[in-house]
């Protein structure tokens, strides 16, 4: 027996979608590939990264998501603007945890507000960079205070 005739019509429509427009940036694997891209960028370090061309992350990337080469070259836009945003949401996420006081508790989900607003993104963008965010503020701490 195959899918329903709702789950057939679903995946239609996202196959539709794909063609269309590209990979799903919103799922499950754009989300791993994301994780993935943040981690190895992380990584590699802003010297490093300054070196790299866009194809050459793309290669790094299908190696440590055992892809073919070429694979991810269908993301080819998308992991420019992951990588574009992921840098300049660091930068602004590492000046507003500069300038906070030590008194003010921040939430993550209010963090990701702030940074949403201080970015100009509509509420609720980020949420899909919940692990990304959470991990360089722990970063930024352990830097700032590497007693704690």
């Amino acid at each position: 027996k195959g899918p329903s005739p709702a789950a057939a019509k679903k995946r239609r429509v996202s196959e539709e979608v794909d063609e269309d427009d590209g990979p799903d940036p919103n799922s499950d694997e754009a989300s791993r590939i994301r994780s993935t891209l943040m981690d190895l960028c992380d990584e590699l370090g802003e010297d490093a990264l300054a070196d790299t061309t866009p194809k050459v992350l793309r290669r790094k990337l299908e190696t440590r998501l055992k892809m073919a080469q070429g694979d991810l070259d269908v993301w080819k836009k998308l992991i420019i603007e992951w990588y574009q945003l992921g840098e300049e949401m660091k930068s602004v996420l590492h000046k507003f945890l500069k300038d906070l006081d030590e008194e003010t508790e921040v939430t993550p989900k209010g963090l990701r507000r702030k940074l949403e607003e201080m970015l100009e993104l509509d509420e609720g963008e980020l949420d899909g960079w919940k692990a990304e965010i959470d991990r360089w503020t722990l970063k930024f701490n352990e830097e700032v205070d590497p007693l704690s």
